[in-house]
Formats: C-alpha cells, structure tokens, sequence
C-alpha cells in the first residue's frame, strides 16, 4: 500500500520511531532517545520506499522485519537471530493493535474502510493510538526493567 508524502511524515514515521522504542526494550535495552532515532529514522525511509514497490500482499512485512532487525543488530549490538525474534515481536505487536485500534474507530464511527481511506485526514489519525500504544508499552517495559533493577540492587 502507497503512502502519500503526508501520510509518512505524520503517521509513518512516529510508528516507525514507536516500533524502534518497543523493538529495544523488547530486545532488553534501556530506552533511549538517540538509539529510538537511529533505528526509527531509517526504517521509516526505508518502510517509505518499500511501500513504492509493486510488491504482493505480505512480502513488505518480512522485508520490515529484516530491515528492523539488521537495525537492531547494527545500532544495538544484538545478534541477528534475536533482532530477527524481536523485530517479528515488534512487528506483530504493531500489526494487532494497528488492526484493533482501526476496526474499532471504524465501527465506532459507523463509517467503512473504504469511506475513511478517501479522507487523508482521517487516514493520518487512525495510525496515531497504536503509534501512541506501541510508546506506551515501551515506557512502560522500560520502567519496570528500571524498578526491578533497583528493587534486586543493580544499579538503574
């Protein structure tokens, strides 16, 4: 599916950067700002670019998860097995509450996919709460990571 230039700059790139932050502290990292940006940055352009080709259904998916985890291995340190376990995690995670969020927007609405698709506008916030819930779930999992750590005396 094409993105529009808008489309990618409001929506593709703060899920991108959402992923980036799950897909670390998933990958056990402490979250980072840098980190999220030199991950999240390149695979939203390359998520871009992606979308372009006139690929069959489902093959950008796996095209994602390698790009996100030689990312993570390259950015991270990690080994490519485990970015690949994470990336695939990540990008699940991204894809059910892509779907949740949108079904029940749409049906909360009362209007189609078909219908919400002809408005940009529309298009651009459907893809804000999962964004917002991917953040969210990497906060969270960061802290709990921090506060255990101190609660068994390492160091946060």
């Amino acid at each position: 599916m094409e993105l529009s230039i808008l489309q990618w700059l409001f929506q593709g790139i703060p899920e991108c950067l959402a992923l980036a932050a799950l897909a670390m502290v998933l990958a056990g990292r402490r979250l980072e700002a840098k980190s999220v940006f030199l991950i999240g940055l390149p695979h939203a352009v390359i998520t871009y670019l992606v979308r372009l080709l006139p690929l069959t259904f489902g093959v950008h998916f796996i095209i994602f998860v390698v790009v996100l985890a030689t990312l993570l291995n390259v950015w991270l340190k990690i080994s490519l097995s485990r970015g690949l376990l994470t990336a695939l995690t990540g990008l699940i995670i991204l894809a059910v509450a892509e779907v949740s969020f949108i079904s029940i927007i749409l049906l909360a609405m009362g209007i189609s996919f078909e219908q919400a698709s002809q408005n940009i506008f529309l298009l651009i916030v459907y893809g804000w709460p999962h964004a917002v819930l991917l953040f969210l779930l990497a906060v969270a999992i960061d802290r709990w990571r921090k506060r255990r750590r101190v609660k068994e005396g390492f160091d946060a």
